[in-house]
């Protein structure tokens, strides 16, 4: 059974239906590219340090104890960074995603 062009993806029949998607498309694109940039320079330029310092701040009975409290720091600083990162992207995004008037 042959599937139709229109059911294999977007609305091809009609392509203005789908404008107002197109719009969100973009603000969720460029909402990953800036989480991605974001992400990247927390972790090139505050998780070491941020993890470094936590870590200074406690005493442990045992090596283990602080390569995972320094790991799951690190880890946790980098993904605040992408949630921030994302955030940021999504009110940028926003920019472009235009309202249409009620009429």
């Amino acid at each position: 059974m042959r599937v139709p062009l229109y059911a294999a993806g977007r609305n091809r029949i009609r392509p203005d239906a789908d404008s107002e998607k197109g719009d969100e498309d973009v603000r969720y694109l460029i909402a990953i590219i800036v989480a991605i940039a974001v992400a990247l320079l927390v972790t090139i330029f505050l998780s070491a340090p941020i993890a470094s310092w936590v870590v200074r701040q406690f005493a442990f009975e045992s090596p283990d104890g602080v390569a995972d409290m320094h790991a799951f720091v690190f880890m946790a600083v980098n993904f605040g960074g992408l949630i921030l990162g994302w955030v940021i992207g999504w009110a940028i995004g926003g920019v472009f995603d235009k309202d249409d008037p009620v009429e």
